[in-house]
């Protein structure tokens, strides 16, 4: 049995709508609305399979707070972390998202991502962290008064 024939006209359709929802993605990543997160679980969909075309790259440019050297790091890093060498235009979505690699790469995106660093609480490192009933910060002064 052959494949369906596909007209000229309905490839170029598809391809316009796929570079739409594309763009539209990396906007809506760039204005905040969506998270890098938000963005590799839709490409993970059926709906989403155009998504799994865009560079990585891209993604980290479209990420409010990252410019061109700490992109090229970020991908840099991912590499070592994984221990390969693949040009970075081929770093894309869907190469990150390959169930073949058994989450490695979402592993180590996710390892590379992730800033460990938090804010210190008032008074550190002169006073211990202390957290009330509600999850708020307790301040040092009221250390020994009873809420």
């Amino acid at each position: 049995m052959s494949a369906p024939v596909t007209s000229l006209a309905d490839a170029k359709t598809a391809r316009v709508a796929a570079d739409h929802e594309r763009a539209e993605w990396l906007v809506s990543l760039a204005d905040g609305f969506n998270s890098q997160a938000d963005l590799f679980q839709r490409a993970g969909t059926l709906g989403g399979r155009p998504l799994l075309r865009i560079p990585l790259r891209q993604v980290l440019l479209a990420t409010k707070g990252i410019g061109d050297q700490k992109a090229a790091h970020i991908l840099a890093r991912v590499q070592t972390v994984l221990g390969v060498k693949i040009p970075v235009r081929k770093m894309t979505v869907g190469w990150l998202l390959d169930s073949r690699a058994g989450g490695r790469r979402a592993m180590a995106w996710q390892d590379v991502t992730t800033s460990l660093r938090s804010e210190p609480w008032p008074g550190f490192p002169y006073s211990s962290r202390l957290v009330n009933a509600v999850g708020g910060h307790q301040s040092s002064a009221n250390r020994g008064e009873h809420l």
